[in-house]
């Protein structure tokens, strides 16, 4: 009886596997398409190529992997709500280092790749693929278009254009 119980479970997962894998391979292919982006403009040491694609790769796909896993066996609310939790901490060690705050733009990428691969593994192909396309191009855009953006910050600068005052 318990050999019967024990390939149940197996028989549910092979029944759902091509679903599976076709969830888990675009978590994969949007986590990889923010992570190359990402890669792309940060100077790293030689020794650190590669752990920012991971790190947005992996994340896509856990979050995806998380959400199918609920969706066969555990409140899926308790797990989103968990996935949340633990990218916010994540993104807090990224933000926080050395009593210095910086990398927001990363942490933010990297709970909204989680955010993606919950998408995903809930099924939500076209909402996780617009995302994708959105969150690639969000990311993309100071990059492309740095004079809009140096444009933009000398005009809001103080230090380039002080304020004048009536004592002028």
């Amino acid at each position: 009886m318990k050999a019967i119980l024990l390939f149940y479970d197996l028989d549910i997962e092979l029944q759902y596997f091509p679903i599976i894998v076709i969830r888990v391979l675009i978590a994969f292919i949007a986590g990889c398409l923010i992570g190359l982006e990402r890669e792309s403009f940060v100077d790293l040491p030689f020794s650190q190529y590669g752990a920012i694609f991971r790190t947005y790769s992996l994340v896509c796909i856990g979050s995806c992997l998380f959400v199918i896993a609920a969706k066969f066996g555990f409140k899926t609310d308790r797990v989103a709500a968990q996935i949340v939790t633990g990218v916010g901490f994540l993104g807090a060690g990224i933000i926080y280092k050395n009593k210095v705050i910086k990398g927001i733009p990363t942490a933010s990428g990297i709970w909204v790749t989680a955010a993606i691969g919950m998408l995903f593994g809930c099924g939500f192909y076209a909402t996780g693929i617009l995302a994708t396309v959105l969150a690639y191009f969000i990311m993309d855009l100071p990059h492309r278009f740095q004079k809009l953006f140096l444009r933009m910050i000398r005009k809001n600068d103080p230090i380039v254009h002080p304020l004048k005052t009536d004592n002028d």
